[in-house]
């Protein structure tokens, strides 16, 4: 189990496998994408997963930006690869994510690139097509749509109270951001409750 600092959550090594097979999963669509489009693609797809399924894709903490959500240990991860130290985070324990992907060349380092296959094992039917529609509906869009579109009432609940300061999102607003039902956010409450006794 790894801690992850500031983030409030823990990391299972499957959610480290999983977290790298999403990733490549939106990668390998293209071969390569702007880190814009796949946070925003991440979340709308973490967010419809949860407002289905009462399950999210990925455990990484999705963070109200001004330009909109991203998954800030993702992003840590990915700004790492041009040198930048990840403050208090165990790199080693990220190896397989680091391994996974680069970054585009200088002209280009907003663009991640990977030619290695994501392994399906990690993803379910139900992910798989959240991802897949996330991506259709959103990689043709522009800078400007995609921020606006993702400034949705989770985002608003944290830029409107706290801006730049302490702006982590909470994923049961996110979940009623793309419809949830309170049953469904009853039902996550519960199996994050049983999940942390575990872990305990």
């Amino acid at each position: 189990m790894i801690k992850i600092f500031r983030r409030n959550i823990n990391m299972t090594e499957f959610d480290i496998l999983k977290l790298r097979s999403a990733l490549l999963f939106i990668i390998n669509k293209r071969g390569s994408i702007d880190i814009f489009h796949l946070f925003k693609i991440l979340y709308f797809a973490d967010r419809e997963h949860m407002a289905k399924y009462g399950r999210r894709i990925i455990n990484d903490t999705f963070c109200a930006f001004e330009n909109g959500p991203a998954p800030t240990l993702l992003y840590d991860l990915i700004k790492s690869k041009n040198g930048k130290r990840l403050s208090r985070i165990n790199r080693e324990a990220f190896k397989s994510i680091l391994d996974s992907f680069d970054r585009g060349t200088q002209d280009a380092s907003n663009i991640v690139v990977s030619e290695m296959k994501p392994d399906d094992s990690y993803l379910s039917i139900s992910d798989k097509e959240c991802l897949d529609r996330a991506y259709e509906e959103n990689i043709n869009l522009s800078f400007g749509e995609l921020s606006d579109k993702s400034h949705d009432s989770a985002w608003r609940e944290v830029w409107n109270k706290c801006g730049r300061k302490n702006n982590r999102m909470n994923p049961y607003s996110s979940a009623k951001a793309a419809g949830a039902h309170d049953d469904t956010i009853k039902y996550m409450r519960e199996m994050e409750e049983i999940q942390s006794f575990l872990m305990s």
